[in-house]
């Protein structure tokens, strides 16, 4: 967009105003499971026996929407030892007084949050789910893969201790301006979290990051529409890279 030289603080104005409209027009009117290959299959699970299930070392990736917007992405690693490691960029879970119920409570537990990663009360997915309803959303996807320990602990160390620019992939920091979470994101997996994912671009919208997604061969996709149960779709074996 071109500016004028004399006039700077009038046109970033302007540049913002758009950027805010773009922000409550744009979204995605449905989760993204009508673009799910014809391999793919689909078997309904309850909420609360998502924690039950075994936990291999995996990556999961959460779009959510907000009715007809998609309103925010959040990232979860969790290790075969149950340590989870969760960047919730330029999100609100655990930040004191900043979300209340009609009561006034917090509705997420306050905790650590260094940048913008939650440190302590980490949430396991039904908590975060709850959460995600709680601040008005919708429905919630989840794109999981599966990790060799070894790649877990490589991504966790990067999110955990941050790199410089010394690093051969460059400098990385959780810290994220707001209404920026999907372009963070994707930017961490194109640069740290190959070969198991390839983006070749990053995204502003959390719905064109679910697109992308869905090309990247995921483990599985969870998906949650409030007052149903989740479905969780699963590629049959013989068609998994």
């Amino acid at each position: 967009m071109a500016t004028q030289r004399s006039h700077p603080q009038s046109a970033s104005h302007m540049v913002a105003a758009l950027f805010l409209t773009l922000l409550f027009v744009s979204g995605c009117s449905t989760t993204h499971t009508q673009f799910l290959s014809e391999h793919w299959i689909s078997r309904p699970q309850v909420l609360h026996l998502v924690s039950m299930h075994a936990r291999p070392s995996r990556l999961q990736v959460i779009i959510t929407y907000d009715g007809p917007l998609s309103s925010h992405s959040a990232l979860r690693l969790e290790s075969e030892n149950g340590n989870v490691t969760f960047w919730d960029p330029a999100g609100a879970y655990g930040l004191v007084g900043h979300i209340t119920d009609p009561h006034g409570n917090p509705i997420s537990p306050y905790g650590e949050r260094v940048k913008d990663l939650v440190l302590t009360h980490v949430p396991d997915i039904p908590t975060y789910i709850r959460f995600r309803w709680l601040v008005g959303d919708s429905s919630v996807e989840i794109f999981e893969w599966d990790l060799p320990r070894r790649k877990t602990e490589e991504l966790r160390a990067i999110l955990r201790m941050e790199t410089d620019e010394t690093h051969p992939n460059g400098e990385f920091h959780t810290e994220t301006a707001p209404a920026f979470c999907s372009l963070a994101i994707s930017d961490f997996l194109k640069r740290f979290a190959t070969p198991t994912i390839t983006l070749t671009d990053t995204y502003l919208w959390p719905h064109n990051l679910a697109e992308a997604l869905l090309e990247q061969s995921p483990s599985r996709v969870r998906v949650f529409v409030r007052g149903k149960p989740e479905m969780t779709f699963v590629a049959p074996v013989q068609h998994r890279p």
